[in-house]
């Protein structure tokens, strides 16, 4: 009996074998959980950072946004990728830069001109193309009625970009209607066919279509011999002017 009483005082009452019971199990789900922190803190080392590429926009700009298009080249999927977009609305009076990017190597960099016209899927004319810089820059300019898209490209040769523009002038409103979200009456093909007219804006001339009711459907016009916008509206025509204006003009 005595040697009996030393064995169960030797290992421990009933309340004391749950303690140890618990924390063992306590110790256990620590070490568990330690190796799966040090194993993601190891996966996360070991995995490539998915970096952005610096990237500069040709006007200055109040924010920005990234669209991946890597996987994206078409002009279905570009439409449908700027319309939401340029849905996110702005502060009133403010621009914001659309950096179209595709992903190389991990690196997100600006999508080319050649794969952004690819992408258009435009009948736009080959020599308005070689008359193009590789620079360009999508945005939106944020008024009251909201977000207007506009795209700017960057010309080397003004007279050759200037023609091809009249040239494409034909089928211009055909393949950016989709791009510029333009909703178009059932008479459409009749609008296909519609002349572009003339109008001032701040002193310089750009070119417009109509619809049938006289609305404004598409500008494009040319701040300087170094630039070109195309927009929908004539208020982002003025602040992109002014922002050219500012970004060209020396201080004394």
């Amino acid at each position: 009996r005595e040697r009996e009483a030393i064995y169960e005082e030797a290992s421990g009452t009933k309340g004391s074998k749950i303690l140890l019971t618990i924390g063992g199990l306590v110790l256990v789900g620590l070490a568990i959980f330690g190796w799966y922190y040090l194993s993601q803190k190891n996966q996360e080392a070991n995995t490539p950072k998915q970096t952005i590429k610096e990237m500069e926009a040709i006007i200055s700009y109040d924010e920005k946004a990234y669209l991946d298009l890597t996987d994206k080249k078409n002009q279905s999927d570009l439409s449908t990728s700027l319309k939401e977009e340029v849905a996110r609305m702005g502060k009133s009076g403010s621009i914001k830069s659309i950096f179209l990017t595709e992903k190389l190597n991990g690196v997100q960099q600006l999508l080319p001109l050649k794969d952004l016209i690819s992408a258009m899927n435009t009948q736009i004319p080959a020599s308005l193309i070689r008359a193009l810089d590789d620079q360009y820059m999508a945005g939106t300019y944020t008024k009251e009625d909201g977000p207007h898209l506009f795209l700017i490209f960057q010309a080397k040769d003004y007279n050759q970009a200037y023609a091809s523009m009249l040239t494409w002038e034909k089928t211009m409103l055909r393949d950016l209607f989709t791009i510029f979200n333009i909703d178009l009456s059932e008479n459409s093909e009749l609008l296909f066919e519609k002349p572009w007219g003339d109008v001032i804006i701040d002193n310089k001339d750009a070119r417009i279509i109509y619809d049938r009711s006289g609305k404004q459907i598409l500008y494009y016009a040319f701040p300087n011999k170094n630039y070109f916008i195309i927009t929908d509206d004539q208020d982002t025509i003025r602040e992109v002017n002014l922002r050219l204006l500012s970004k060209t003009t020396k201080p004394l």
